[in-house]
């Protein structure tokens, strides 16, 4: 329904998620083999989830790697609203995923429930899009200001999900995770790995 250059910042998304997952899997590659069969393992025979399972790799990745993605297309493309403007022009749909809005979470209101993993976690780490926006705007003038923000969000990306995974996190954990806090810990992660700027 739309002109063909509209697409391009999903495009840029997808390809971004191969570059996250194959560098994750360097990273995290025992974590990963290790957590394979937890799929298999959901069904308690009572065809419902075993929330006694620990989460499998990927599962843990989902939020990290939509986020990753997302900036990978708003950098490629120096567009903060390149995602939301995709979706504005398809779905009507204002501020989705954009990097300039304010995004607040109520935590007497989380933005999901991250048991069901692969249906929103696109905005789990929504607060943390105007910050990286920021970021990168400080960082500007360096040659290297879209790499470093990358590398940045994809280590602060692994060590979180390797910290959840090595903390034997529960799916029954992971859906009543605290999401403001979880923002606030990825936000203080990435700016661990970005240069100090005055």
């Amino acid at each position: 329904r739309l002109p063909s250059l509209d697409y391009l910042p999903v495009v840029l998304h997808e390809y971004a998620h191969t570059l996250f997952e194959v560098n994750l899997e360097h990273y995290l590659l025992k974590e990963k083999e290790e957590s394979k069969d937890y799929q298999s393992r959901f069904d308690d025979g009572q065809k419902s989830f075993n929330y006694n399972v620990p989460i499998g790799i990927i599962d843990l990745a989902a939020p990290y790697n939509e986020y990753f993605a997302d900036v990978y297309a708003v950098l490629t493309l120096d567009d903060p609203q390149a995602m939301s403007n995709y979706f504005s022009a398809c779905n009507g749909i204002d501020h989705q995923r954009d990097f300039t809005w304010m995004y607040e979470v109520d935590p007497a209101k989380p933005i999901q429930d991250l048991t069901s993993v692969f249906t929103d976690v696109h905005l789990t780490l929504d607060p943390a899009r105007t910050f990286i926006w920021q970021k990168y705007l400080q960082l500007q003038s360096n040659p290297k200001a879209k790499e470093l923000i990358l590398t940045a969000v994809f280590m602060a990306a692994k060590e979180a999900i390797g910290d959840f995974y090595h903390s034997k996190t529960l799916y029954k954990d992971w859906a009543h995770t605290d999401v403001v806090l979880m923002n606030s810990d990825f936000i203080l992660r990435i700016n661990q790995h970005l240069p100090k700027t005055p």
